[in-house]
């Protein structure tokens, strides 16, 4: 008003402006408060640290790098997610302490069910027998119970725990093992049938369905 009255100086516009550059230096200061915030909260919480593989902010990877403005990770395709600590609403650690085998094992229906499961627990006795295995597995892994009468097959659910970390190398071993276990014992996984048109008869006549 002493500006207007005083130097008859229109100064409306630049308080306008100055008023758009405060609103938006407060956004931004909000937003770098919340990320300072949450990452004093993960550091105070252990929610996780660096070498842990977590889900934050619909990314996934191996944490390689922790300040409390934000977290960097690098998947497994090798690329590396740099995530502000303010995005994180939900924190996935998949290696604290412990980590579980959990496997849906497929066969067809007509199978017998218990020569499969007998099968299943003795891939994973034999697997948590052997050396380069054993101190990696916490329990051995075994069938826990039918959990599915699906359109293919009977789905047998498999469970296991494992140290952080191993439940992908076991988790791979076990299945590589089940596949030559259940050729030996002669037990049949589901597979999904095609049928080719194999060729056509006579004008107007219809294809000749070939399953595969």
């Amino acid at each position: 008003m002493v500006l207007e009255t005083a130097f008859r100086l229109d100064v409306g516009p630049a308080i306008a402006g100055l008023g758009i550059i405060g609103i938006a230096v407060g956004l931004g200061t909000q937003s770098l408060v919340r990320d300072y915030l949450n990452g004093a909260l993960v550091l105070i919480e252990n929610q996780y640290s660096i070498g842990d593989v977590v889900k934050i902010a619909g990314v996934s990877g191996k944490v390689e790098d922790f300040t409390l403005r934000r977290t960097t990770l690098r998947d497994q395709d090798g690329a590396v997610h740099t995530v502000p600590n303010g995005l994180i609403a939900v924190a996935t650690n998949l290696t604290r302490e412990w980590a579980r085998v959990n496997e849906d094992v497929r066969v067809v229906y007509g199978t017998d069910i218990d020569k499969a499961t007998a099968v299943v627990d003795r891939v994973g006795r034999e697997l948590a027998s052997e050396p380069d295995w054993s101190p990696r597995i916490l329990e051995v892994p075994r069938v826990e119970r039918v959990s599915q009468l699906g359109q293919f097959g009977v789905t047998l659910k498999v469970l296991g725990t494992v140290r952080a970390s191993e439940q992908w190398a076991v988790s791979g071993e076990l299945r590589r093992r089940l596949l030559t276990a259940f050729a030996e014992n002669g037990i049949e996984m589901p597979q999904p049938q095609r049928v080719v048109l194999a060729g056509m008869k006579a004008r107007g006549g219809r294809p000749r369905p070939k399953a595969e």
